[in-house]
């Protein structure tokens, strides 16, 4: 197998499975120079622990989130989650307060033990070893996120990290994503995203660059009509389906 330079992508063209296609069918000819991935959902599986922590700070105020209402939120972060729980529950609290509460709980439940979705790992060493640039993009905290990726053993393998904090505007809006690229200093349509939830597709594909949706137990039943390609997962990863041709 040749030494993989850059992934050549390009135009929409939802496909499928990337399990046994590659990156380079028709229309898929923009270089990619860096990997931008979000964090809970595609690093680690910790929507449930994202809802036993909402559900912790709720429980306090007689109110619950339940499972499937919760599907609503995935992608977008604090301020717009507790912003609308305040008006659908009618909550007299402020959402700086209700978010600092939720933070406490989920750093909590972070600290009892995290481990990265499979293959991820193996992902982050193999981007490096071909010459990515790799970031993270996530809708959650600053504090959240580094504590998930301190305890992943992940703090150390990316070239910049984003989050939700730090940005004007939440997922599907691009901030995030755009930050991300010049932080990398690279153009936005040189990146390439790994996302779990339609509103970060949505974001990714508003800053220009090539989205790739990631499969998971919490978003089987979304369509992700604007990703270019949804892959299962990284535990199979071919890096073959990278490779120049």
């Amino acid at each position: 197998m040749g030494k993989i330079s850059r992934l050549v992508v390009g135009e929409r063209g939802y496909n499928g499975s990337l399990d046994q296609g590659r990156l380079d069918g028709p229309g898929w000819r923009q270089k990619v120079d860096a990997v931008i991935l979000d964090m809970d959902g595609v690093l680690v599986d910790s929507e449930p622990l994202h809802l036993e922590a909402i559900n912790q700070v709720l429980a306090t105020l007689g109110e619950k989130l339940s499972h499937h209402e919760a599907q609503a939120f995935l992608g977008r972060d604090d301020r717009d989650l507790f912003q609308e729980l305040i008006a659908r529950f009618g909550l007299a609290e402020k959402a700086s307060e209700l978010i600092a509460a939720k933070e406490r709980a989920l750093l909590d439940l972070i600290g009892e033990g995290v481990v990265p979705r499979p293959g991820v790992p193996e992902l982050i060493v193999g981007l490096k070893m071909r010459g990515y640039l790799a970031a993270v993009a996530s809708s959650s905290f600053r504090p959240v996120v580094d504590a998930m990726l301190d305890e992943l053993g992940l703090m150390r393998s990316f070239d910049a990290v984003v989050t939700g904090d730090e940005v004007d505007r939440g997922k599907p809006a691009p901030d995030i994503f755009l930050e991300a690229a010049e932080r990398l200093g690279v153009e936005p349509a040189q990146c390439l995203v790994f996302e779990d939830a339609p509103h970060g597709v949505r974001a990714a594909v508003a800053a220009g660059m090539t989205a790739v949706a990631v499969r998971t137990r919490e978003n089987h039943h979304f369509v992700f009509e604007e990703a270019q390609r949804v892959f299962d997962g990284f535990e199979r990863f071919d890096w073959a389906l990278l490779d120049d041709r």
